[in-house]
């Protein structure tokens, strides 16, 4: 019951029993039972109730109290509502306990119970024991142990007796009078422990001291006169006044121990815990503290100085400040070691170190003790670190000192702890590899120093444990006390991970948790549901670059539409959609403020933290935090959250670019091995994904499987699963395969739909495409008529697809080299896009870019520079900056910029493309690695030939690793190497490329593909500058035959053929009298086969 409950009972039990007059103890006894049962029932409490019985009410509370026996006044017994070693419990009803603690002579009768045949009586136990404290820390001492603290002792007495003085009677009576009042006076132990305990602040003696001497019984009217004025005393209302502080705040003072056996003769503040013997210092927070700490002040550091430490639980945040302590506790006043976990526990600490400083501060109250530590003092300032300042719900503000007289520092896992001081908040990371490796090699007795293997060793340990310190010290203790050397447990952590994290470090006394997962489980229990329902959803994901607009995509196509969906979903994508919807959605609607909440919970314990990517916010976990939370997942729930996140990432799978798509397809890898159980409608989201991150080869396999469970039926999504399979292949490189699967779709459609139906025709645009990028030019130029003809005639020359067409048919004629006819059909584009969609339209952006281009590819450098620029400027208005096609806008202007010899220029704008293409679209993905190579042909323009030769090897590495070894842009990267191995004189390196390159490129494009051509030309100017003149005229009479054929005698790399060509045969006439050295020929970078292959974009459409 409540304070206010148990005043208004005892004012009952007072007027209607202890009060009664003209009733003896047998009467009085049974109005006191009937009293009891009526107070039980009113507070709900069973008639039967035992003292043992577990309460929710009472949970956590002890209570003692003592009786006597009738039949040995001087033995006490104790009840207790909890169990002890020392005598059993006399575990009798509430009702009961009540009966026997007022069974006192005369008022009332002996209890009496009868056990085991036997009856025993009971009586109060007030007068066998005057003051009861010295009992009550007897019971506390044995019940709570000997370091339990001490907050408050309230002791009230009934009065002062006056003085006891010998009676000159001598008949027995009078001498009976005289020892009960010695018996009943507890005011002189009361003074003993006064003086015992008074200075420490905690022991607070209450009793009326004059009108109630016990001569004369005074009534209660006088009673109540007599304490109003004992009360009104300032001195004794201000001792009340910190009596009731110290019960509310429950700061305990001293230990039980102290009070004990020592009487408490002083009080001890809080210790500083032990720094750990295996430190290593950290050079880059250890920096932070010191400059946030203890740089000089000057007119822009003023006021109080705070430090906000925070971090995943175990990434040494309590460590670094303990160093802290021991290297510079000496240039503080004082230091004050505080427990942060609780309110009480800051108070308790805070009070306690104040009133160690001396006697004359043992009555301060906490709020005293605040106003003291804030006070500045000439001797110079007080150092308090509150550690561990965990709760997120703990207002700390009132229960820190406002004033210059200290410095504060605070420990925690809640990051938003930095704002008490965010110029000076320390997000304290894991540690550097280089620290990891020096702690796990730590050794008291180092005989010799470790050696390289050991060191690798260590590493390897160190990125397995993503170098927590928490983690490294519970492996260093593993080792030590099994023995097992670093390879042994390298072994045992990759198969046993999750079972080596849980076990407990023994003989640590500096480790505040057990284990690695004790001290992320401290976190776990604290979350609220919602945010472990996230939490456990994203341990699903890679740890790393989790895009939180996923969720708001998600969120807006109402966590169930796929952009391509080829069956009906099953019982999973259900519970899935239910699962996510309970988390994002709470109230049944999508409101980003439920997200935030979540994501306020979790950066209260640090389990996550925020990135800024790219128009969006990325979200990351440490990895053994990631792996710990799937290992805590219940059984029974571990396939919905699985089913969850699959829906998530697959619902990010879109057609269009959005902030998300840089970052999905490290999850969908994440998701590799479960690749095989994937639904069709899920392995189709995560091919798209996969294949518009450039990992074409994943993307493949996910989108044959698709085709394999969709083959034999013919209907629209079926054709959907072919045709991205298709655009896959020729993404690859793999035209032929592309071919044929385009050339079977056109056929199904043609039967399935008609020779005239939009999706027929759509597959044939596509199959044109794919032509043109096998260099089959004359089929895709007759296909892309074919398509625009049949366009025009069903949908009229201005319908968006007619328009399409047509600038895919100007694609096919540069290609062609009829850039006249390319203009001219471009030009028309774009004045039907300005006419049907305005200046500003994605589409006529498009047509600019792509008329740009050919201008370029026609001399006209100044015309597509004004183009592309303007290009440029409106599509970072309409797209944004760092919009995909943007940077293709940037990056074929930079290409202009080179033809112009603008080279500078270029080389910035080329650096730029590059660095946005890495933060987007990662360093693998086929664009970045393109950047790359067109930046390498801008350095080689510049005469930084060294610097070109590196990059150049970098992206054929690259393109050997993402794309493989046949890929057309490999091959690319191959011949785009021998150029600059040509300008740096190594002839014999740059003609084994080149050799290759035309190899290839003869039996996978043919000798008359333009890429072929300029090879071929290429290969024939290295042999002539070696020289190897038979090779170099065979190669010449080849390619000068093929350019006669395809392009015409006027096209200049034919003439560039008739000047080699003489040059080869002046070499073979000279042969015969003098033999010449390799020499490097001088050519014009825009003549002869000498040209890079620059990866430029003409944005064609393939349907």
């Amino acid at each position: 019951m409540t304070a206010e409950m148990a005043h208004e009972e005892f004012i009952e039990l007072n007027a209607n029993v202890l009060e009664l007059t003209g009733v003896d103890a047998q009467k009085r006894t049974a109005i006191l039972r009937e009293h009891v049962e009526a107070l039980l029932d009113r507070h709900k409490v069973e008639k039967d109730a035992r003292l043992m019985d577990s309460f929710e009410r009472s949970r956590g509370c002890k209570l003692v109290v003592p009786i006597s026996y009738k039949a040995n006044v001087g033995s006490v017994r104790i009840l207790r509502n909890f169990s002890v070693r020392q005598e059993p419990a006399l575990n009798m009803t509430i009702a009961e306990a009540l009966l026997a603690t007022l069974a006192t002579s005369p008022l009332f009768s002996p209890l009496s119970l009868i056990k085991g045949g036997a009856t025993t009586e009971y009586i109060g136990g007030d007068t066998t024991i005057s003051d009861p404290t010295q009992n009550l820390l007897d019971e506390a001492y044995g019940t709570f142990g000997s370091e339990a603290l001490v907050a408050c002792l309230l002791s009230i007495g009934c009065g002062h007796p006056g003085l006891i003085a010998a009676e000159s009677a001598s008949d027995v009576a009078t001498w009976y009078r005289l020892t009960d009042k010695l018996l009943a006076d507890g005011e002189r132990k009361a003074q003993q422990l006064e003086s015992r305990m008074g200075h420490l602040g905690l022991y607070y003696r209450f009793s009326v001291t004059l009108g109630l001497e016990r001569d004369v019984t005074p009534d209660i009217g006088t009673t109540l006169a007599h304490t109003e004025v004992y009360l009104a005393d300032v001195a004794i209302s201000h001792k009340l006044d910190l009596c009731i502080d110290a019960l509310k705040s429950q700061s305990g003072i001293a230990s039980l121990e102290q009070l004990q056996h020592s009487g408490g003769q002083s009080v001890l503040g809080p210790s500083v815990p032990p720094l750990t013997k295996t430190f290593v210092m950290r050079k880059e927070p250890w920096d932070f503290i010191e400059q946030a700490l203890l740089k000089p002040t000057n007119e822009d550091t003023y006021g109080q100085r705070m430090l906000a430490v925070t971090g995943v639980g175990g990434c040494g945040k309590t460590q670094m400040i303990l160093k802290f302590v021991r290297v510079h506790g000496k240039d503080f006043i004082s230091c004050c070691f505080v427990d942060g976990s609780s309110e009480a526990r800051i108070r308790s600490d805070i009070t306690r170190h104040v009133r160690s400083l001396g006697a004359e501060y043992s009555q301060k109250t906490f709020d005293d003790c605040l106003v003291f530590l804030a006070h500045s003092s000439s001797q110079g300032t007080r150092l308090i670190v509150y550690d561990n300042v965990d709760d997120p719900e703990l207002d700390i503000l009132p229960l820190i000192p406002d004033g210059e007289g200290c410095t504060i520092i605070f420990t925690s896992r809640n990051r938003s702890i930095g704002e008490l001081c965010p110029e000076a908040h320390l997000e304290l990371d894991v540690m550097s590899l280089d620290e990891s490796v020096q702690l796990l090699l730590f050794t008291h007795q180092q005989s010799s120093p470790p050696t390289e293997p050991d060191r690798e060793e260590a590493r390897s340990i160190a990125q397995a444990l993503g170098c927590l310190p928490i983690a490294l010290t519970q492996a260093r203790s593993y080792m030590y006390q099994t023995k097992c050397s670093r390879s042994s447990y390298l072994e045992i952590l990759l198969n046993n991970r999750d079972k080596l994290l849980a076990q407990p470090v023994k003989y640590q006394r500096d480790m505040r948790h057990v284990s690695t997962y004790a001290a992320f489980d401290a976190s776990l229990a604290s979350l609220p549901p919602r945010a472990l329902q996230f939490i456990r959803l994203l341990s699903y994901f890679h740890w790393n670059a989790f895009p939180l607009h996923l969720i708001s995509i998600a969120a807006n196509h109402s966590f169930s539409d796929y952009d391509y969906q080829f069956f009906d979903h099953n019982n999973d994508y259900h519970a899935a959609r239910t699962l996510l919807r309970e988390i994002f959605e709470p109230t049944g609607q999508w409101d980003t403020s439920d997200l935030n909440d979540i994501m306020i919970s979790l950066q209260n314990y640090s389990l996550v933290t925020l990135a800024t990517g790219v128009d969006t916010t990325l979200l990351q976990m440490h990895l053994l935090a990631h792996g710990w939370v799937r290992v805590r997942i219940p059984t029974e729930d571990q396939g919905k959250y699985e089913s969850a996140a699959i829906l998530l990432l697959a619902l990010g799978a879109r057609a269009e670019h959005t902030p998300s798509t840089p970052y999905l397809a490290s999850h969908v890898t994440h998701f590799s091995p479960i690749w095989d159980r994937l639904s069709i409608n899920d392995a189709g989201a995560f091919g798209l994904i996969l294949d518009e991150a450039g990992f074409y080869e994943s993307a493949l396999l996910l989108r044959e499987r698709v085709w394999a469970g969709l083959k034999g039926l013919v209907n629209p999504r079926s054709f959907e699963a072919l045709w991205a399979l298709a655009s896959t292949y020729r993404n690859m490189g793999q035209y032929s395969q592309a071919e044929k699967i385009l050339e079977e779709l056109s056929t199904l459609r043609k039967e399935t739909l008609g020779d005239r139906h939009p999706s027929t025709i759509t597959a044939l645009s596509g199959l044109a495409t794919t032509y043109r990028d096998s260099g089959r030019f004359h089929d895709a130029e007759r296909l892309a008529k074919e398509v625009l003809d049949l366009r025009t005639e069903f949908l009229g020359e201005h319908h968006p697809d007619t328009v399409a067409a047509s600038s895919n048919l100007a694609v096919i004629y540069r290609d062609l080299g009829r850039m006249e006819e390319a203009r001219q059909l471009q030009e028309s584009v774009l004045r039907l896009r300005k006419d049907t969609l305005g200046d500003h339209h994605l589409d006529t952006l498009i047509a600019s870019h792509n008329l740009a281009v050919t201008y370029d590819d026609l001399g006209r450098l100044e015309e597509a520079a004004l183009l592309q620029t303007n290009v440029l400027k409106l599509m970072k208005k309409v797209l944004g900056e760092r919009h995909p096609d943007t940077i293709s806008a940037a990056n074929n202007l930079a290409t202009t910029y080179s033809q112009q010899r603008r080279s500078t220029d270029a080389k910035l704008l080329r650096e730029d493309v590059l660095q946005w293409r890495t933060d987007i679209l990662g360093e693998k993905h086929p664009d970045t690695i393109a950047a790359s190579n067109n930046l390498a042909e801008t350095y080689s323009n510049l005469g930084l030939s060294d610097k070109a030769e590196a990059l150049q090897v970098s992206v054929l590495h690259l393109r050997q690793e993402v794309l493989g070894e046949d890929h057309p842009d490999t091959m690319s990267a191959r011949y785009n190497l021998s150029l600059i191995l040509v300008e740096l004189g190594r002839l014999d390196e740059a003609k084994g490329l080149q050799e290759r390159v035309v190899g290839w490129r003869k039996s996978t494009l043919g000798e008359s593909h333009p890429l072929t051509i300029n090879a071929m030309l290429s290969l024939a100017e290295t042999y002539v500058s070696l020289p190897e003149t038979a090779h170099a005229l065979e190669t010449l009479n080849t390619v000068k035959h093929v350019i006669a054929e395809t392009v015409g005698r006027t096209d200049h790399r034919y003439q560039w053929c008739i000047e080699l060509n003489g040059r080869a045969l002046d070499q073979e006439k000279s042969q015969g009298t003098s033999r010449k050295g390799p020499q490097v020929l001088q050519t014009s970078k825009r003549g002869g086969g000498r040209r890079r292959q620059t990866a430029r974009k003409s944005f064609q459409r393939m349907g």
